[in-house]
């Protein structure tokens, strides 16, 4: 299906258009053969992100525990001054709220965003290099799109028994 060599070009009758063609689908065709390992470093690199927000995610609530740790430990060692004791009770609390809100508020729903954002991307590769290899081999116009179609919405083409 697809031109593999040089030498495939070669071997038919060459006229100014056909020699076009072959030339055109040979690019496509080494353009998508270094595509693929691009794909693979942009998902390794996407997924350090990915996983560095998650981390986050998992880490501020223990970070807020030992901030209200620190001022409840605080509040016990003023125990014979009441007027300190809000204080410290106050920062225990804001330290437990601070662990809590971060994680939920902005790590994990970045991390969320940050592995869709991924999906959607590879999503979108994989569709331009399976239209680039389907027009490359010379498929009808109609049936690339029924391809691509089956890439980005499988549950619509189940066989019908």
């Amino acid at each position: 299906m697809a031109v593999d060599t040089k030498q495939n070009c070669a071997q038919e009758p060459v006229d100014a258009d056909n020699l076009h063609l072959k030339t055109a689908a040979l690019r496509a065709y080494e353009s998508y053969r270094q595509r693929v390992p691009d794909n693979e470093q942009m998902a390794e690199r996407h997924d350090k992100g990915i996983s560095l927000f998650a981390a986050m995610g998992a880490y501020a609530p223990t970070m807020g525990i030992l901030g209200a740790i620190m001022g409840l430990i605080s509040a016990l060692s003023h125990m014979d001054d009441p007027s300190s004791l809000g204080g410290a009770i106050a920062v225990a609390f804001i330290a437990s709220l601070y662990g809590v809100a971060l994680a939920n508020l902005v790590f994990l729903p970045m991390s969320s965003r940050l592995q869709k954002d991924h999906e959607t991307e590879m999503l979108n590769r994989t569709i331009m290099l399976e239209g680039v290899i389907a027009v490359q081999a010379g498929d009808n116009p109609y049936i690339v799109q029924r391809k691509l179609e089956r890439i980005t919405v499988p549950c619509f083409f189940q066989p019908h028994l």
